[in-house]
């Protein structure tokens, strides 16, 4: 049986509390894709336990991917280094560009979530069509890597995002792989993947 498990990174070390308008959500963003993962935030056990029979362990190549597969890694008492791969990213969020108002975080990745979704139900410019169509084509082009890692190596943890996870899910299940297509989305999150390995 193969095996692959797609985990969320763990807690960012940048926080930010204030309420912040567009301008500010855009230096948010920046700041957050820079920053590693908080101090206090370790991987559970069950995900230890599974790095220690000997998965490989592979993430993007954000910071806070890096530093949670690392810490996984260690956790593990492992001393390999962690793969990376640009493909595992997360996807470019269509950020609102409302100007004049200042929100929590919370209450932009509503408005996020929200235009996520509109776009996906009916796409309005051609634009947003081809930028979700790049980011399916490298979830697949990200799923076929996975795959050949796993016929090559074993059991596979993929450190990745929230977003992108979803459409790495679904890239997955496209070519014959069973597991969630959706599941819990909290950080150090995991989705199990399992398939009849192949003769």
């Amino acid at each position: 049986m193969s095996e692959l498990t797609l985990v969320r990174h763990g807690r960012s070390s940048h926080a930010e509390t204030a309420w912040v308008d567009a301008h500010g959500l855009l230096r948010w963003r920046a700041a957050y894709d820079e920053a590693g993962i908080a101090s206090d935030s370790a991987p559970p056990a069950a995900l230890v336990s599974v790095a220690s029979r000997g998965a490989t362990i592979v993430a993007s190549t954000l910071p806070r991917a890096v530093a949670s597969a690392e810490r996984l890694s260690t956790g593990a008492g492992r001393r390999e280094p962690v793969l990376q791969s640009a493909l595992l990213r997360e996807i470019e969020l269509p950020l609102p560009t409302i100007d004049g108002i200042r929100l929590p975080l919370a209450g932009w990745a509503t408005l996020t979530g929200v235009r996520l979704l509109g776009e996906t139900l009916r796409p309005g410019t051609r634009d947003a069509a081809s930028a979700r169509l790049a980011e399916v084509e490298r979830a697949r082009a990200a799923a076929a890597w996975l795959d050949e890692l796993v016929v090559a190596r074993g059991p596979v943890l993929v450190v990745t995002h929230a977003a992108f996870r979803s459409y790495l899910a679904r890239a997955l299940l496209a070519t014959g792989w069973r597991g969630p297509r959706f599941g819990a989305m909290g950080h150090w999150s995991a989705w199990p993947f399992s398939r009849p390995a192949m003769r």
